[in-house]
């Protein structure tokens, strides 16, 4: 898991963006420092520039992840617009889990 900038926002992703470098760049423009050369790091300055619903329109990738928000204490979980990147989840009362691969939740709750 890498976590945002301010805090606000802690993701657990697999895939690939493929624009992240012009993201980059237009998010640099707006303010935002970056600590490594990840797409995953440029996610998350997204979600701080622009929310979640208007970033996740602005990736071009194959990517699933899981977006836990702090501030509204909130899970997202997402993937690309096509579905080349699977996401699962399995949900029961007061339990969720999620993975790329549906091999990860046949073991069960841990």
């Amino acid at each position: 898991p890498m976590r945002s900038e301010s805090g606000r926002f802690v993701i657990a992703f697999n895939g690939e963006v493929y624009n992240f470098r012009s993201l980059r760049a237009e998010l640099a423009a707006h303010g935002h420092q970056f600590r490594g050369t990840s797409d995953t790091e440029v996610m998350l300055a997204a979600f701080e520039e622009w929310g979640v619903d208007r970033a996740l329109r602005r990736f071009n990738g194959m990517f699933a992840f899981a977006l836990w928000d702090a501030l509204e204490q909130t899970l997202v979980l997402a993937r690309d617009r096509v579905g080349i990147k699977p996401l699962y989840v399995f949900r029961q009362p007061g339990f969720v889990s999620f993975a790329s691969e549906l091999k990860a939740l046949a073991v069960g709750p841990a």
